[in-house]
């Protein structure tokens, strides 16, 4: 039942799970435009098989390497060191600790983050990195 997509028009979804995934992957099959969709969830994204480890992050204004830990948050680590990123729900899901990375590969936790942005963006309270990340703070 859903068309093809077509300039100017914009799919919005939001809760229960089960209709945003459906939703996701029948715009994915019809080859919909990232841009044209907004899906917002309201839980975080679950991994069972996910062990977080350790990571550096490079701060590109100051040039200071901070050691996350891989029982620490990125975010919780940047609060530490004088980075006071916004935050509200540090589930990743709210998006509001958003910020850039330049170098690195980021692993995405969170559910907020369009696939269109995350070559450069990333959500802090629950992405990591893969060794290390150079962040455009």
């Amino acid at each position: 039942m859903l068309a093809g997509p077509s300039e100017g028009t914009h799919i919005y979804s939001c809760w229960p799970e089960r209709l945003v995934g459906s939703l996701q992957a029948a715009l994915d099959f019809a080859c919909w435009p990232p841009k044209q969709i907004h899906i917002e969830r309201f839980a975080a994204t679950l991994d069972e098989n996910f062990k977080p480890e350790p990571f550096e992050a490079l701060i590109e204004s100051t040039c200071q390497t901070l050691h996350v830990p891989a029982d620490r948050s990125l975010l919780d680590v940047l609060r530490e060191h004088g980075f006071p990123l916004p935050s509200s729900c540090e589930m990743g899901v709210c998006g509001s600790c958003e910020c850039g990375y330049r170098d690195g590969v980021a692993l995405h936790r969170d559910s907020s983050l369009p696939l269109s942005k995350r070559q450069d963006r990333m959500m802090p309270c629950v992405s990591r990195a893969r060794v290390s990340l150079t962040l455009a703070l």
